[in-house]
């Protein structure tokens, strides 16, 4: 292994993501129970099947094989 040896690190944005929203939260500028609408206001629109808001948390978008459907 040199310095310039390439490695695939295949399906590593939602650890990588998470780890980022884990490190935010320690350092208090979030917390996985906050809504997304605070951050993307456009989320607040997203209703479930059964027309109720979706309230999604950043919790639940962390969730493996989350959807904006399954809430």
């Amino acid at each position: 292994m040199t310095d310039d040896t390439l490695f695939q690190i295949m399906s590593m944005t939602k650890p990588v993501t998470a780890t980022a929203i884990l490190m935010l939260q320690d350092a208090g500028k979030l917390s996985v129970t906050d809504p997304v609408a605070m951050f993307i206001p456009e989320v607040a629109a997203l209703k479930k099947p059964s027309g109720e808001p979706a309230n999604l948390t950043i919790a639940q978008l962390m969730k493996a094989g989350a959807s904006a459907r399954a809430f």
